[in-house]
């Protein structure tokens, strides 16, 4: 039950018709449309990440001592990976 008998009408509150609220209107829309974002900057987005290498040798070195090490991960990250895998207690 709509109990409100201005909701449905054209009633436009006094303080939407003064002047001043319809410049800070027009200022709001003039920052969301700088929050937009541009063609220019998309293009200057992409042209940035395909100059970067698609292979980074220092981390494919740092993965393969990880990977050589019998020790990595240790058993605490192991028991904690675990855990929030499977919640059952070890008991």
């Amino acid at each position: 039950m709509n109990i409100d008998p201005l909701s449905n009408s054209n009633f436009v509150p006094p303080y939407r018709r003064h002047a001043a609220f319809n410049e800070q209107a027009g200022a709001e829309s003039a920052r969301n449309d700088a929050d937009r974002l541009s063609a220019g900057l998309s293009t200057s987005v992409r042209d940035t990440l395909a100059s970067l290498p698609a292979i980074r040798p220092e981390v494919v070195e740092r993965g393969r001592k990880l990977l050589a090490d019998p020790n990595y991960p240790g058993p605490d990250v192991v028991r904690k990976i675990a855990s929030l895998i499977t919640p059952l207690s070890e008991d």
